[in-house]
């Protein structure tokens, strides 16, 4: 084996670069914003809502998969931060209005899906979490939230939350091999390019995880492709359908990396780095 994901590395440029970046502190005065990173995020006017994600920092590395990832550590609560006045709001998914199922909550709670944001939408995939057993799992389906209404319904709107979210399942239409794990990732990013969606590289991570102590108690298949799907975003129940998916060579063995837009040779498409 190699330390790292793949046998080769792209040279390190040492100087020269056709950019810079800055980074500048965000004078922040408003209410305490919400500790979480991992989370699904989308904006609507000046308010940002926070979906899912993760509320402490870097994971344990003990033999114990729920103290390396504590079921508290999963964000159960909807986040709505109003840009203009400072406000921060937040409702909780568990909220008995919330018209949701069990396995329905867990999925928002889940953290590292792959998500964009089109037409007013939020789209997330798979995330890593508890399920309603209690399992940790990678989960397989696509929620569509309407961003403004899920808003609405963080600030006290009397509606369900569940009239605001549609979970799609994968192509019925994908070949055999990909048929019930389409939307199964973590770890990666997804992006509307042209009619297409794209699910671009992660993993698949079943079980709990825990660090060298004995024989693995999880199941790691890494996606190594980009599935493509399309939607239909104004129906009222979202059907996903199978749009094509890349060969998976080794080079694309990677996950929790970086991905952006980019054009390429051949029109729009994304560029991976690191992982």
């Amino acid at each position: 084996g190699t330390p790292n994901q793949t046998d080769t590395l792209s040279p390190i440029a040492a100087g020269g670069a056709p950019f810079r970046l800055l980074i500048e502190p965000y004078p922040w005065k408003g209410d305490p914003l919400p500790a979480l990173h991992s989370a699904a995020t989308a904006k609507s006017g000046d308010r940002l809502l926070f979906v899912g994600g993760k509320t402490s920092g870097l994971h344990d590395f003990t033999c114990d998969p729920y103290e390396n990832f504590p079921e508290a550590d999963f964000n159960r609560t909807l986040f709505v931060v109003d840009l203009a006045t400072g406000d921060v709001a937040s409702r909780s998914i568990d909220d008995a209005a919330s018209g949701l199922s069990i396995e329905q909550r867990a999925e928002l709670a889940s953290i590292n899906t792959l998500f964009t944001t089109l037409d007013g939408r939020l789209l997330a995939a798979g995330g890593y979490g508890l399920d309603a057993a209690g399992e940790f799992a990678t989960f397989g389906h696509l929620r569509v939230v309407d961003v403004a209404g899920t808003i609405a319904w963080v600030l006290g709107d009397a509606s369900a939350l569940a009239d605001h979210i549609a979970f799609v399942d994968p192509p019925s239409d994908a070949p055999k091999n990909l048929a019930e794990v389409f939307f199964t990732l973590t770890g990666g990013d997804l992006f509307a390019i042209g009619e297409e969606f794209w699910l671009c590289l992660g993993q698949s991570f079943q079980g709990g995880y825990t660090d060298q102590c004995g024989p693995p108690q999880f199941q790691q298949i890494y996606s190594r492709q980009i599935r493509r799907f399309t939607l239909d975003l104004d129906a009222p129940s979202p059907v996903a359908s199978f749009a094509g998916a890349t060969s998976r060579p080794p080079w694309a063995r990677r996950r929790d990396l970086n991905i952006v837009p980019a054009r390429v040779p051949d029109g729009d498409g994304v560029v991976a780095l690191s992982g």
